[in-house]
């Protein structure tokens, strides 16, 4: 067994993988519906993916992606950038390195 720690705060919705089953790193898990919301579950999204939205200042709450999963790309195309905004943090055009 494994503890994991969950990426929001609420209530586990649903199973996405059975007991004692393998998941592949990266697979969801769980469905959360977010704390105070009650009906709808979290975002479902890799922490990566959530870093990025962070950075970009992206709402995962507002993405409806179409697989089910939020990917980068759909990060990429909310960014205030992609919608021909600016970008809202001090350092969005500060370049940086990015490692694999």
């Amino acid at each position: 067994m494994v503890q994991i720690p969950s990426p929001v705060s609420g209530k586990i919705t649903g199973l996405l993988v059975a007991e004692g089953a393998r998941a592949a790193v990266g697979e969801a898990l769980a469905e959360i519906a977010a704390e105070g919301d009650g009906s709808r579950p979290a975002p479902r999204a890799l922490p990566r993916v959530r870093a990025l939205a962070a950075e970009l200042d992206v709402d995962l709450t507002r993405l409806r992606p179409g697989g089910g999963v939020i990917t980068e790309d759909d990060v990429r195309r909310a960014a205030p950038e992609a919608a021909g905004g600016r970008p809202r943090r001090a350092d969005a055009g500060r370049k940086v390195r990015l490692e694999p």
